[in-house]
């Protein structure tokens, strides 16, 4: 597990002007990053998925940054903005984007899928459009936007079949996941809890107690934790593991601003899978 370290014996030298803006710059454009990533965490996966598929992963992923940059959600952002606080923005990203590699899996595809479903069509369309062209030197592009069409441009809000639910990791991919992710605990835990809730979207199990459904997560991350050397009480892993869980209900399009868990009169919180949404607008973003 990748973690920073500290030292007490290390005196602790003050910044001067020059490097604490520099700090606050890097903690500006990480905090925007991750605004923009949350904003396009659909599409990222949707992509990604396609990219591997047709094996166009390298340039795919160029492509990909460069749309989302691009685009009419972020220009506003880009012309307030130097070129260095640009680029800096754009390495958060890059870091993001390859982060969700190592969890991405059919549960989370057709978790987005069924998220984005719930979007505009214009915004349904950008995608394809956008996945036609970053395909256009592969040989089976039309097999792929045929695919993609299938699933996002029918009528209604659900996919119209189980989501796929993938097995838990074996301990060679928790190892593998350990070694390779900066937010290991993170990442497992996202992945549970997609796991988890796409069994109770397939049950019909569509409105659950928040607790109970968290408590389910975390007993088997613990597993997870312990077959891959952790200490599952490490302040840390718990917070990793918080991270996680917020993650994979942000892929289900699950927020508590639109009521994708909610208080009921006794004060117990509800997930509801119904509830699945998504924002068309980065006004919804603080961008200050």
């Amino acid at each position: 597990m990748r973690t920073s370290a500290t030292h007490s014996d290390e005196s602790l030298v003050p910044f001067d002007n020059g490097s604490l803006q520099s700090k606050n710059d890097q903690t500006k454009a990480k905090v925007l990053a991750q605004e923009v990533y949350e904003f396009y965490i659909y599409e990222i996966a949707i992509s990604i998925g396609c990219f591997r598929r047709w094996s166009c992963y390298d340039s795919g992923i160029n492509d990909l940054m460069e749309w989302i940059l691009s685009s009419e959600n972020f220009q506003t952002r880009r012309n307030s903005e130097s070129a260095e606080g640009i680029a800096e923005i754009s390495n958060q990203l890059l870091s993001l984007i390859e982060e969700i590699q190592l969890r991405l899996d059919v549960t989370l595809i057709k978790a987005s899928i069924r998220t984005l479903l719930r979007a505009s069509q214009p915004r349904k369309e950008k995608l394809v459009a956008f996945i036609d062209h970053s395909l256009k030197e592969v040989a089976g592009k039309q097999d792929a936007i045929d695919t993609l069409k299938s699933d996002l441009m029918i009528e209604g809000i659900e996919l119209g079949y189980p989501i796929p639910v993938m097995p838990s990791p074996t301990n060679e991919m928790i190892e593998a996941i350990t070694q390779q992710s900066v937010s290991p605990v993170k990442t497992l835990s996202s992945m549970e809890t997609l796991k988890q809730l796409a069994k109770r979207l397939n049950d019909g199990d569509l409105t659950f107690r928040k607790s109970a459904f968290e408590l389910e997560v975390r007993l088997e991350v613990a597993k997870q934790v312990v077959a891959g050397g952790m200490n599952e009480q490490d302040p840390i892993v718990l917070s990793q593991l918080e991270q996680g869980v917020s993650a994979g209900l942000l892929s289900f399009g699950l927020q508590a601003r639109t009521n994708g868990w909610y208080q009921d009169d006794n004060g117990e919180l509800f997930i509801d899978l119904r509830n699945s949404s998504i924002s068309e607008s980065s006004s919804s973003i603080d961008w200050s």
